[in-house]
């Protein structure tokens, strides 16, 4: 957990952690991303009424040590829901961490059986990068880089199944993230891809 100081007021702030595609985050990583102190949860709402119940039973927890969370609408694969992503960027400074959540690999899209058509291939792989580069972008530009902030991408695990068109998704995302890295260590931050399993054990 982060404090600062805002410079402004005099007084320490407790930093945010922005989760965005929480649709896809299973529930009790989405349990355990709530013990921060200040989570901010987006992502497509309609999907996650079951999540949404499941914390809200764990804050009913007697000495509950996370914070009020906050829930908003943005999905990553939308204009609308990109520049709602950016703007929480900007208003909830200062962030601790923003984590992107991407959406489990679609094994029926981009093979040969043809179950996929080419626009459900499209919106595919639309959410898949537009949500690398937008968050990555837009938490580039927010994150503070004097106090190590950081950037963590999940994605599902990789299977011997996975068609041409996941393995090409997942290859570039991993690569974007390793050249993409050393930028950010340059000017003081962290960015690294792990898998959803992880989440599991990592989110506060």
């Amino acid at each position: 957990m982060f404090l600062f100081v805002n410079p402004q007021a005099g007084v320490r702030v407790t930093a945010s952690s922005i989760w965005v595609g929480v649709e896809h985050l299973p529930i009790e990583a989405l349990r355990q991303a709530a013990r921060h102190p200040r989570p901010v949860f987006c992502g497509r709402l309609a999907a996650c009424d079951a999540r949404r119940d499941a914390v809200e039973v764990v804050r009913r927890a007697v000495n509950w040590p996370g914070g009020e969370p906050e829930w908003h609408e943005a999905e990553i694969g939308t204009t609308i829901g990109q520049g709602a992503v950016l703007d929480l960027l900007r208003q909830r400074w200062p962030v601790e961490e923003v984590i992107l959540v991407q959406p489990q690999w679609q094994a029926d899209l981009g093979s040969d059986s043809g179950l996929g058509t080419t626009a459900e291939e499209s919106a595919y792989a639309r959410e898949v990068l537009d949500g690398l580069l937008v968050v990555t972008r837009g938490a580039a530009a927010s994150l503070d880089t004097d106090v190590g902030s950081g950037m963590r991408v999940l994605v599902p695990k990789q299977s011997a199944c996975d068609t041409p068109l996941v393995a090409g998704l997942s290859a570039l995302v991993d690569q974007f993230i390793v050249i993409e890295a050393e930028n950010w260590a340059a000017r003081g931050m962290s960015l690294r891809c792990e898998t959803l399993s992880s989440a599991l054990n990592e989110t506060c």
